[in-house]
């Protein structure tokens, strides 16, 4: 009975050993299998990631677009709006101007032309006193 136990745990141990050695075996096949696939997976899973945030960074350079584009029209408005004001308060200006010129010029006019006809008097008169004996 000894020898039967001794060779059922001889023949156990081996049954174990080769149990414990193909499940060493195929838990290492497994791993090496998973770490040949693993780097897939990973990259996969990685690719998916980049993916992810690739999509989420080109939709924030979308909206940042956008808004950019938005902010510049709304300025160049501004800037619009602002050169029509200095066009029409430019132009006010000049009508303002040319109204004083015209009335300083007519004033000048009148002046000179009362200065001519007072002299021409003199002269008139000196002529008519110095004619008559």
């Amino acid at each position: 009975g000894v020898t039967n136990t001794t060779s059922r745990f001889i023949s156990n141990d081996k049954i174990a050993g080769t149990c414990s050695s193909s499940s060493a075996l195929s838990a290492t096949n497994f791993h090496s299998s998973n770490q040949a696939h693993a780097p897939n997976f990973v990259n996969r899973t990685n690719d998916k990631t980049m993916n992810r945030h690739r999509q989420k960074r080109l939709q924030r350079n979308r909206e940042s677009a956008r808004l950019s584009r938005r902010r510049r029209k709304h300025y160049l408005e501004e800037l619009e709006e602002r050169v029509t004001s200095y066009s029409e308060s430019m132009d006010a200006g000049r009508r303002e101007h040319v109204t004083k010129a015209v009335s300083t010029i007519c004033a000048l006019r009148d002046e000179r032309l009362k200065l001519v006809e007072r002299e021409l008097f003199s002269l008139t008169a000196r002529s008519c006193m110095s004619a008559s004996p």
